[in-house]
Parts: structure tokens; C-alpha cells; sequence
């Protein structure tokens, strides 16, 4: 996939590290005594947040993203309640996804282009504007 292909506020399918709840269950000691943790992956939405000049590098393969639930109706309702600043809360249809989800953008990670496998669709520039503010609390940079 062409490296140009991504753009920020765009949503996409990834296969995302997933830590499991319990990661005690899957903490495994190597022969030379480090510490390893059985990662997995999930295919779940993500948002690019990273700026348009690093996704249009060629030689830079790396996405900055936060990653998209879905949420079920009294979640959304809560969310929308407590209006955390690192929470952006999408309706049904925003950005193509097809139920209402929230973006943690204080979870944010970096992946390989390479595992972002399918477009989802693109928030429209008022919703991007929304998610640079929450992004600048959240970051500190305000």
C-alpha cells in the first residue's frame, strides 16, 4: 500500500497489540530470566492522528493512532455525561463507522502502515478540529 494512501483524521482497520486484562496469566520468564508478555492482536478501527507530512514519507512506515470502540447505548450516554477531554465520542455514521464509538486519544499508538488493512472513512474538518484540541489537553501542550 502506497504510504501516501494515509491521511489524519482518516479512520482505518489495523491489527492492534492487544494486552490482555490479566497480563499476570500471560507473563512468561525467558531462559536468561527476562520478563516477556504474550501480546495478541485485535483487528479494531483506528484514527490517524499524525501529522500529513510523515504519512506522505516514503521511508518513515510508521502510523501514530488512537485507537476506536464501539459503544452501546448507556455507554455513550455516560461518556457523553462526563465529557472526558480525551474522549471523543463519534454518532453513528461519523467517519463511516456504523454505530456510535468513542476515540481514546490519550491511548495513543504507533504502528506499521503495514498493518492498516482497510479504509474505514474520514472525519469531517470540524470533528478534526475537536480532536486537536483534546489532543493538545491531552498532551499538555495547551
Amino acid at each position: 500500500m502506497p504510504t501516501s494512501t494515509f491521511l489524519r483524521g482518516q479512520l482505518w482497520w489495523a491489527a492492534v497489540p492487544y494486552l490482555p486484562e490479566k497480563p499476570l496469566d500471560v507473563l512468561r520468564r525467558s531462559k536468561a530470566g527476562e520478563l516477556r508478555v504474550a501480546l495478541t492482536f485485535k483487528h479494531r478501527p483506528v484514527l490517524v492522528v499524525q501529522s500529513d507530512f510523515y504519512n506522505a514519507q516514503p521511508r518513515y512506515n510508521y502510523l501514530v493512532v488512537a485507537p476506536v470502540h464501539s459503544l452501546k447505548a448507556e455507554d455513550e450516554a455516560r461518556l457523553r455525561r462526563v465529557n472526558y477531554a480525551a474522549d471523543l465520542v463519534l454518532e453513528a455514521g461519523e467517519g463511516g463507522l456504523p454505530q456510535p464509538s468513542v476515540i481514546f486519544l490519550n491511548q495513543l499508538r504507533t504502528l506499521h502502515k503495514n498493518v492498516a488493512e482497510n479504509f474505514i472513512g474520514q472525519l469531517p474538518p470540524h470533528r478534526i478540529e475537536e480532536m486537536d484540541a483534546r489532543l493538545a489537553f491531552c498532551l499538555g501542550l495547551l
